[in-house]
């Protein structure tokens, strides 16, 4: 054999053995980076997780204030709107003011609602999965029905001087009855997150 052949068979030797171990190093490096992404993901994921969790603790804080809120404030505009009977002098104006404030509260609240269930929608996104997601959707379903029935209250309140008010009494009077069978609700599906522990509710995927 002529010395350029085993010249260019030995070079060819460390070319195979160089792009080789190249590629393995790749691959390596590869590997490492996609777990540090995944779990950087799921770090996310699970950090979203404590965000939920902790935003529905807030909600449930807020809900009972809002709805002792509105019983009042109907209470008192009742006997505001009838001077003969205002006998603990309730002023009519502090009180519409009261309900514009109710109802702004009432739709923040809402909006947070409605922000958690976005959330819970895309956890998945972050290679977590939520395991009792039926309680959650109760507790979120429950809490919207409450808050607008709030809302509704509270603008009939807010309004009640404008003579084309679009809210109606025999509505307002018929969600009144509703108020405390939805907080009642409200109270027993918080109840049954509560009881779970973190890690039964968020999986990772």
């Amino acid at each position: 054999m002529a010395w350029y052949d085993v010249t260019g068979t030995i070079a060819d030797w460390f070319s195979f053995t160089a792009n080789a171990g190249t590629l393995v190093l790749t691959i390596i490096i590869a590997i490492k980076a996609k777990k540090i992404l995944d779990d950087k993901v799921q770090s996310e994921g699970l950090t979203r997780g404590y965000k939920i969790l902790d935003a529905i603790d807030e909600i449930y804080d807020v809900m009972p204030h809002l709805v002792e809120g509105i019983i009042h404030n109907r209470k008192t505009l009742k006997i505001a709107a009838t001077p003969s009977e205002n006998f603990e002098g309730y002023s009519l104006d502090s009180i519409l003011n009261n309900a514009s404030k109710i109802r702004s509260n009432a739709s923040d609240l809402k909006n947070k609602v409605m922000k958690v269930s976005n959330m819970i929608k895309r956890l998945e996104r972050w290679h977590i999965s939520l395991f009792h997601k039926k309680d959650f959707d109760i507790f979120i379903q429950i809490s919207t029905n409450l808050l607008e029935d709030i809302i509704y209250i509270a603008s009939y309140n807010a309004e009640f001087t404008y003579p084309d008010s679009e809210f109606n009494y025999n509505v307002v009077h018929k969600l009144e009855s509703l108020l405390i069978v939805y907080k009642e609700g409200i109270d027993e599906s918080y109840n049954t997150i509560l009881s779970y522990k973190f890690k039964d509710i968020f999986l990772e995927l």
